[in-house]
């Protein structure tokens, strides 16, 4: 019956310790680095004028910034700032 604890209780904190340490995730789901390039993404959008749809969740819109990146995201405010006007960046 003791092998079996200290076998469970080793586990278990083998188990805690892996979890909290694993790939730096924060609470969020998002690494240091995406956190980082979303609020240089968020920033921008602001300088825009650009506020956030609030029919969109935090998750989905934080995973769509993040997919298309922060050249995609400037050339797209810039092309809807300037009316339309072609972007060689957009394509």
């Amino acid at each position: 019956m003791k092998g079996f604890l200290f076998i469970l209780g080793t586990a278990l904190a083998f188990g805690l310790c892996t979890a909290s340490c694993s790939d730096e995730q924060e609470e969020n789901g998002l690494t240091p680095a995406e956190q980082a390039e979303l609020e240089e993404i968020t920033r921008l959008y602001e300088s825009y004028g650009w506020e956030k749809d609030p029919n969109t969740s935090e998750e989905e819109r934080n995973r769509m910034l993040l997919d298309a990146g922060i050249e995609k995201v400037k050339a797209m405010l810039e092309f809807y700032r300037t009316g339309g006007e072609p972007v060689d960046s957009i394509q």
